[in-house]
């Protein structure tokens, strides 16, 4: 029912290519001065997530990928990756409001997070290693049993 409502809204505004929904999960432990951040690599197509300190990030070519909604009405980011962020001035920022007021009617505001789409192939899978961090390669160069989640 809610993926429901919220594939409604994400079409009503036109947005379902370039964001998406996010499960909101914790993998590591992120020190106070640490951010999580994505690097992507080509070959093969993959990203390497982990946390690092806020000093060692270059912020001219850092982006937030995942927002997670704050005090009910303020998303922020919570992952970054490295690369050109999209523009999306374009958006209606109806299409926001509808959201904040969708995830916190329904009590999702703490589990339901807001992500950019188009960064990775679709149909990756995410080897989660702790407080090292996460890799995500594409399912077919893996080899894996049961999926434990599906996170977006």
């Amino acid at each position: 029912m809610h993926l429901q409502i919220l594939t409604e809204i994400f079409v009503k505004y036109n947005v379902y290519k370039r964001l998406g929904i996010h499960f909101i999960h914790s993998y590591a432990k992120v020190a106070a001065d640490n951010v999580i951040l994505g690097h992507f690599f080509t070959e093969p197509l993959d990203r390497w997530t982990k946390p690092i300190s806020i000093e060692e990030v270059n912020l001219v070519v850092v982006y937030g990928h995942i927002f997670k909604l704050v005090d009910k009405d303020c998303f922020i980011a919570y992952k970054y990756v490295e690369g050109k962020a999209n523009d999306f001035s374009d958006i209606n920022t109806f299409f926001f409001k509808e959201l904040v007021k969708c995830l916190c009617c329904n009590g999702l505001d703490t589990a339901i997070g807001l992500q950019i789409l188009g960064q990775v192939a679709e149909n990756m899978v995410e080897f989660d290693f702790g407080d090292c961090g996460t890799v995500m390669l594409k399912d077919q160069d893996t080899y894996h049993g049961n999926l434990f989640r599906t996170i977006g």
